[in-house]
């Protein structure tokens, strides 16, 4: 089965020395994610490959630190202008079908909204927009030409995000939000029962962990920016 993988470029700078979005290069973490992206192939996967890449500066670093780190060499990347100045679906089709026949995979780096878009006129039911340095690969037959509109397979679907261990910045906002609601409910109720039993304070703990349980379910993406928030405090 031909298969290809659509990659989102990793997370850039907002604005480049240019003053161009073309020339907007990855920051440090997007340089971190790029790396990373590798964890999730091994070298069985560019058996008869073919790196493809928009020739905006972010997209090109993202996949030349991707062949870095799986030893494919980086002067063997295609550039094709259209994945960014024409990145039409047809247009990106008409590229996946004139692959070479003796390429079995094709890893397309490219942008959203067009990256994404491409998976859902490839597969027909893919919504999720690929965030920073997101992956899915993408299958259909035995020849290039087998992908149409609608009847691709996905494969694949990662980014480093997922990966993360944010468990210790999760306990803490955890911590801080049910600290204060036992602080409040303390200030509210000890004018009506005694609070200073073991059992009793014991029980303020248990009602207001779960109030912030069902909290921080109901406001997830909240709760993304937070745990962000802390992460970058942590490392300023």
């Amino acid at each position: 089965m031909k298969m290809i993988t659509l990659i989102r470029h990793a997370k850039t700078e907002t604005y480049s020395p240019k003053g161009t979005d073309f020339d907007r290069r990855l920051n440090k973490r997007g340089r971190e994610e790029a790396r990373l992206i590798a964890d999730f192939f091994s070298k069985k996967d560019l058996k008869n490959a073919l790196f493809i890449s928009s020739p905006a500066k972010r997209a090109l670093q993202t996949a030349q630190l991707l062949a870095e780190e799986l030893k494919y060499p980086t002067e063997q990347i295609q550039i094709e202008n259209d994945i960014y100045h024409d990145p039409a679906y047809e247009n990106l089709l008409q590229l996946i079908h004139h692959a070479p026949a003796q390429t079995d995979r094709l890893f397309l780096f490219g942008h959203n909204p067009s990256i994404s878009g491409l998976a859902d006129y490839l597969v027909g039911n893919y919504h999720p927009a690929l965030p920073p340095a997101g992956v899915v690969s993408i299958g259909a037959g035995d020849s290039w030409r087998s992908f149409q509109p609608g009847n691709g397979q996905i494969l694949y679907l990662d980014f480093p995000m997922k990966h993360k261990d944010y468990s210790d910045i999760e306990a803490e906002i955890h911590s801080e939000i049910t600290q204060d609601l036992m602080h409040n409910m303390r200030l509210t109720f000890e004018k009506y029962a005694d609070l200073s039993s073991p059992k009793m304070a014991a029980a303020l703990y248990d009602h207001a962990k779960a109030i912030t349980d069902r909290y921080l379910k109901s406001v997830p993406n909240w709760y993304k920016l937070r745990i962000r928030q802390k992460e970058l405090q942590r490392k300023s």
